[in-house]
């Protein structure tokens, strides 16, 4: 459908009441019925373009209405990244190629929402297959661990590109991310702060006891039976 205003058109130049319009009089020209009426329509053009489908707004407002409709965040473009920050360039999913947020945005479009929510869960399971078979190889050093490093690294490759698709449509993601690397951050000082203090405490207790440090239990084979023995520098004497 064309559009039926005209940008910065004043009405009242062409209004059919001339100066026997009371408002004209008055020279109330923003309370008039007539005027207020076309602004609207002239706001509500602009907003839609110069050509819109009624039929297309009218489903997509149904849509809306009931809750099957998810405004996707626009990636940002290369002219808007300052070209420097490789991280979040990385998480936006430019640092893929320039069109990467486009051919992102499209395949929401063309696969659907739920469709490339599934898509994700099967590439998740995928990736902890391929992990699982690259620790199994390495924890019995079997052959071919190379080979399952390039699955591990394929596998990543499909969930990363599922995973920028789930932060478009859930753009809530960075608020929780930084949540939760501070969350993060404190246990990691936490528990180092706690792992130091208990490391100190045992070599107080050792230090009354008359030794230098906790006792160190010996594997079999090692001149005992897995008793606990004396740690280094410390004398049998002692003991």
């Amino acid at each position: 459908m064309e559009r039926l205003t005209l940008k910065d058109f004043d009405m009242c130049h062409y209004c059919s009441y001339g100066t026997t319009c009371e408002h004209h009089a008055d020279n109330q020209f923003p309370v008039c019925e007539e005027r207020a009426i076309y602004g609207r329509l002239a706001a509500i053009e602009d907003i839609l373009g110069p050509d819109y489908d009624l039929d297309r707004l009218r489903a997509l407002m149904e849509a809306d209405r009931d809750g099957l409709v998810r405004i996707a965040r626009r990636p940002p473009l290369e002219s808007e990244c300052c070209g420097n920050c490789g991280h979040f360039r990385r998480i936006t999913g430019t640092a893929r190629g320039a069109d990467a947020g486009e051919i992102l945005l499209d395949a929401l479009e063309y696969y659907g929402e739920r469709a490339q929510v599934d898509m994700i869960l099967e590439e998740m399971a995928e990736l902890s297959k391929a992990l699982l078979k690259l620790r199994r190889a390495q924890k019995f050093r079997e052959p071919g661990q190379r080979l399952l490093m390039e699955d591990v690294a394929e596998e990543i490759a499909d969930v990363q590109i599922v995973l920028d698709q789930m932060k478009l449509l859930f753009p809530g993601w960075e608020t929780w991310m930084q949540k939760k690397l501070q969350r993060l951050e404190e246990r990691i000082e936490k528990e180092r702060t706690k792992g130091a203090v208990e490391r100190r405490d045992a070599g107080d207790r050792a230090a009354a006891a008359g030794g230098d440090g906790p006792a160190v239990r010996r594997p079999p084979g090692d001149g005992g039976s897995g008793e606990a023995g004396p740690v280094q520098g410390e004398s049998e004497a002692s003991t």
